[in-house]
């Protein structure tokens, strides 16, 4: 029997209901960083990235309906999903994203990855990405891309603008280093050694990312990648910008949220951690709006959502 649910009209004029009232006054708390999530002009593009700890299991649905609301009330066009945790050869089509995001908007697109060579024989599965747009944006889009070795390290999509102007969001999961036979490091590591590639699954992570991006660059793409890539080995000031310095050089991007400020250190990104493990970056040439970072608990899971 399937769950039952209001029809999809009824669950587009909540969605319109909560698009029309104001930006929750408790947003504006200490604990933010960056700029204040304000009411978004027209013609600007609001990015959000957030990691809600997978979306399957007991908290599924309420995880799913503070995204949804938290997404609307924030004005939110490209949604962005890391962790969605999600074995997508197991969950029923009801619990997944294409349908659990109807009605949220008149329109929308979604894309997401996992992890395909590794079957847990249940819903639930370390990792996976996934972006959301809507409205206008979903209109715009036009083709997606997952990460190609099959790992669901990342996927993206095409949004085609004026004159052609043609941008790529990127939303990326880099596994932290971890033993645990079930791990999304472990499973990277073993289906990168059957394939004869032995270098850590991490650093062959950001090698295919970049080389990724500079094809897309090379067609004419302009990027914006957002991810949580699991930097908090990196636990100094120093150690960050070594880690950074010639990725970014040779990606020729730009850390979104530095933008605004000269801070040498930028905030925690996890509840738990004391240095920056998620990000936003664009390519020269897309002007970046303010951007911030919410206060943990604002969307479901222990790390801060960001957005731009």
């Amino acid at each position: 029997m399937k769950p039952h649910e209001p029809p999809l009209d009824a669950r587009q004029g909540e969605a319109q209901k909560i698009s029309n009232n104001k930006i929750e006054q408790e947003l504006q708390s200490q604990d933010h960083s960056g700029h204040k999530i304000r009411k978004k002009k027209a013609n600007v593009m609001r990015i959000l990235m957030c990691n809600p700890n997978g979306l399957t299991g007991i908290g599924r649905s309420s995880k799913i309906n503070r995204i949804k609301y938290k997404s609307i009330s924030y004005q939110v066009d490209a949604l962005c999903i890391v962790e969605h945790g999600q074995n997508l050869k197991r969950t029923p089509i009801l619990h997944q994203l294409k349908h659990t995001t109807q009605g949220w908007w008149q329109n929308r697109r979604v894309c997401q990855a996992y992890n395909k060579h590794f079957d847990t024989g249940r819903a639930s599965q370390v990792g996976g990405v996934s972006i959301v747009l809507n409205n206008s944006l979903a209109h715009r889009s036009t083709t997606a891309h997952n990460d190609p070795t099959g790992l669901g390290r990342w996927t993206s999509i095409l949004i085609k603008g004026k004159q052609n102007f043609a941008t790529r969001i990127i939303c990326a999961y880099r596994p932290c280093k971890s033993s645990g036979p079930e791990t999304a490091y472990m499973q990277h590591a073993l289906y990168l050694h059957s394939i004869n590639r032995k270098s850590d699954p991490r650093k062959i992570f950001m090698e295919d990312l970049a080389n990724a991006i500079l094809e897309w660059q090379q067609a004419g793409e302009k990027i914006i990648l957002v991810g949580d890539f699991n930097t908090g080995d990196k636990r100094t000031i120093t150690s960050q910008k070594n880690f950074w310095h010639d990725w970014l050089k040779r990606t020729n991007l730009t850390e979104a949220h530095r933008i605004f400020t000269t801070a040498e250190e930028l905030t925690s990104t996890h509840e738990r951690g004391k240095t920056q493990i998620d990000y936003m970056f664009v390519s020269p040439g897309l002007t970046v709006r303010p951007a911030g970072f919410l206060p943990f608990a604002k969307f479901p899971g222990d790390h801060r959502a960001l957005w731009m």
